[in-house]
């Protein structure tokens, strides 16, 4: 989701967001 790029990697589990879950942070 959107909220992945700056979400902890729970949230990228969660949501099945691997992609955004680059340490966008």
């Amino acid at each position: 989701s959107d909220e992945s790029r700056y979400s902890t990697g729970a949230e990228f589990v969660m949501d099945g967001g691997l992609v955004n879950d680059v340490p966008h942070k």
